[in-house]
């Protein structure tokens, strides 16, 4: 009997087969690519058949070429599933349409974004899975049924052609998903982990669930045809666009609105006019300000058809705004201050301050153009940013341009008052007619000078370097018994460097011109000289705005004009010259006004400035001429304290051609006081020729410098 059952199910199995040849079953078809592109040629896939529609699924392999010449017969090609294997390139699938049967999956296990530029049909509930890899979906996407697309996996996929049908969306996996099209599908659309970037409408009625930890991230303005739910946490991002809910948009306690202000009058926003939307206070508004926004402006950020609650819990972004939250009518408001944290707030100092006030005053006058572009950028700088952005969009107050062009004209009257003290030592008078046997009644001379300078931080103003370098050249006569007048002329170089690279550097060209006289009375004397500069300056300000820098130069020049008075009386004493000596200086330094250029609105135009000093000096110097018989060697010691009765310190009135206020800013007090210890060493010799070597110390407060000379003198 069971012999006989067993041959029974045999030939029914038999004839099964021979009369159902139809049946088959599925297996998954590995494209290698070996021949062409082409989807329907047997010998691209391994074991030389093309997948049967609707019974195989295909795996993609790194060999060979990409299947771009999908021309699978027209009508439904239907495909149980895609998969591109671990060791896929990324390929590009182009061609005729494809669907999937319900219940596959288009799978990436490879590393490489993987795109299929063509229409695609769901016959059914199917995966997107960016498991190892991004997905790219170029063409459409249409549901044959009722049922759900998921999309998931931890790396990107995006959409960019329309879905339709009457299917739904559900993202999962801590991918993002982008969708570019005006999707037309009518299911619901439900973020359940990750982000969804949306860069077009959602015509469906339907809702969409905003879950816990999700963001819907807004790429341009969209229109949703149905209701908005957040959940808690769940995050709407508008980003600077509108959001318009045709359904009743609905938050509770912990939900995320996040959105953009760009301007004054610009943000992003939610419109739930049409049905009305269900607020709680307790929904967290994240502003991200973009660009600059002027104090008291406001925003409605949810546009409702009924009164609504305000005082939501509001964060930002910016350093010197601070947003709150009201209900004014059916809109929920944000009104933006900028009370405590004004760019003069967060300046590091007195003349900081009164540029970013000046700055910041541009805002309540609509700024157009570039002053628009400055205040974009420095609105969302950080704290600290804004602090250095201040430093740098101030003018130079370091009073380097001022000290170098004294220094500079200094150097040169010091040249004169050198020359002559060493033409007195030793009794050799001024000129000829000094007493040196061989000199004759006029002499000329030359002296090169150096100087270089350090003015150390003071009462919080950064300092300076400066170095000057110049030549002087000189001839004068013996115009009567004991009165010798001279006249000189000469050029400097100097410049300042600031010790914050963000600071000014200064060049500074100086020609000088000076007439001189002296009167030696024997053993006191008093020399006087006048003095006249014309400075030409070259400069640059670096400003730093972040990430983001300009330069401003500028062009411009100065006058000063300088008077000398000093005497001495001198005591010999065992073959020592020992002179106490006073002195009095007046100098006028005249700086004309200018204008920046390189900077766009953040130029400065700067007023003339005009400084005073008027310095005694009180020393001594000590002197030891040494007669031999072809020269006389004369070494000298000197020491003087001067004193500044003016004590000008540099200031500037200042105005941004971008516009706003004119502000002023203020260095810091001098050092009034100074004191001065050098040598001199003079060779005269019997060939009507001396040679003069100097150096000075010069210190006093916050300061030091350094000079040295040489002058050479030829009597004829």
């Amino acid at each position: 009997m069971r012999k006989n059952l067993f041959k029974m199910l045999g030939i029914c199995l038999a004839l099964a087969m021979v009369l159902t040849p139809q049946m088959a079953f599925g297996a998954t078809v590995v494209w290698d690519g070996s021949t062409d592109a082409d989807w329907n040629d047997a010998t691209n896939w391994v074991g030389g058949a093309v997948p049967t529609s609707n019974v195989d699924d295909i795996s993609i392999n790194a060999d060979g070429t990409n299947p771009t010449n999908n021309d699978v017969p027209a009508g439904p090609y239907i495909l149980t599933g895609i998969e591109y294997l671990v060791t896929a390139p990324s390929m590009t699938i182009t061609g005729n349409d494809l669907s999937l049967s319900a219940g596959s999956s288009v799978l990436n296990s490879s590393a490489n974004t993987q795109t299929m530029n063509l229409n695609l049909t769901l016959v059914g509930a199917e995966t997107f899975n960016a498991n190892v890899g991004g997905l790219v979906f170029g063409g459409t996407v249409t549901h044959a049924a009722a049922t759900a697309l998921t999309v998931t996996g931890g790396f990107d996929t995006t959409i960019s052609g329309i879905i339709s049908g009457g299917g739904s969306l559900v993202k999962t996996g801590a991918g993002t998903l982008t969708l570019s099209a005006d999707n037309t599908y009518t299911g619901v659309t439900t973020l359940t982990t990750g982000t969804i970037n949306l860069g077009g409408d959602l015509a469906s009625a339907a809702l969409t669930t905003i879950g816990t930890g999700t963001t819907l991230n807004l790429t341009k303005s969209v229109a949703n045809g149905g209701a908005t739910t957040h959940t808690t946490t769940g995050k709407l991002d508008v980003n600077g666009y509108t959001y318009t809910s045709t359904g009743v948009y609905t938050v509770v306690n912990t939900s995320q609105l996040a959105l953009d202000v760009s301007s004054s009058t610009a943000s992003g926003s939610v419109d739930a006019t049409a049905a009305g939307s269900t607020l709680v206070a307790g929904l967290a508004v994240d502003v991200n300000v973009t660009g600059a926004v002027a104090d008291g402006s406001t925003y409605s950020i949810i546009k409702s058809n009924g009164v609504e609650t305000g005082g939501q819990t509001v964060t930002d972004n910016s350093a010197v705004l601070s947003f709150t939250s009201t209900s004014v009518g059916n809109n929920i408001v944000l009104t933006a201050s900028r009370s405590g944290t004004t760019y003069e707030d967060l300046a590091s100092g007195g003349n900081a301050s009164a540029a970013g006030s000046a700055l910041e005053t541009n805002l309540a006058d609509n700024p157009t153009g570039d002053m628009l572009d400055v205040l974009n950028i420095i609105d969302v700088l950080s704290a600290s940013e804004i602090e250095t952005a201040m430093d740098t969009v101030s003018p130079d107050i370091s009073a380097g341009a001022m000290d170098g062009s004294l220094e500079a004209l200094n150097q040169s009257l010091g040249t004169v008052t050198a020359h002559l003290s060493s033409a007195r030592s030793g009794n050799t008078g001024v000129s000829t007619g000094d007493g040196i046997e061989g000199f004759e009644e006029k002499d000329i001379w030359i002296k090169g000078f150096g100087n270089f300078s350090d003015q150390g931080t003071r009462s919080g103003i950064q300092g300076y370097e400066s170095y000057t370098y110049g030549t002087t050249l000189g001839f004068d006569v013996l115009a009567a018994e004991n009165v010798t007048l001279g006249i000189s002329g000469g050029y400097a170089y100097t410049e300042v460097d600031p010790k914050k690279a963000t600071l000014n550097n200064t060049d500074i060209d100086s020609y000088q011109g000076t007439l001189y006289g002296s009167f030696d009375g024997g053993p006191y004397y008093i020399d006087t000289v006048f003095a006249f500069a014309w400075n030409g300056y070259e400069g640059s300000r670096k400003i730093d705005l972040g990430d983001t820098s300009r330069t401003a130069k500028s062009d411009y020049d100065g006058q000063q004009y300088s008077g000398y008075v000093g005497g001495g009386y001198t005591f010999e004493e065992e073959g020592f010259e020992i002179t106490p000596i006073a002195s009095l200086q007046y100098t006028r330094l005249h700086i004309g006004d200018y204008t920046e250029t390189g900077a766009g609105s953040l130029n400065l135009k700067i007023s003339d400035q005009d400084y005073d000093v008027l310095e005694s000096g009180l020393g001594l110097k000590i002197a030891y001429p040494i007669k031999e018989k072809s020269m006389t060697i004369i070494p000298e010691i000197h020491s003087s304290w001067y004193y500044d009765f003016i004590g000008d310190k540099a200031q500037t009135t200042s105005k941004f051609t971008g516009g706003g206020a004119s502000f002023e800013t203020n260095g810091a007090d001098p050092a009034q006081h100074s004191f001065d210890v050098g040598a001199q060493l003079t060779l005269l010799t019997q060939k009507n020729i001396s040679l003069i070597l100097n150096y000075d110390l010069e210190l006093k407060e916050d300061f030091s410098a350094h000079s040295g000379a040489v002058t050479v003198k030829y009597d004829f």
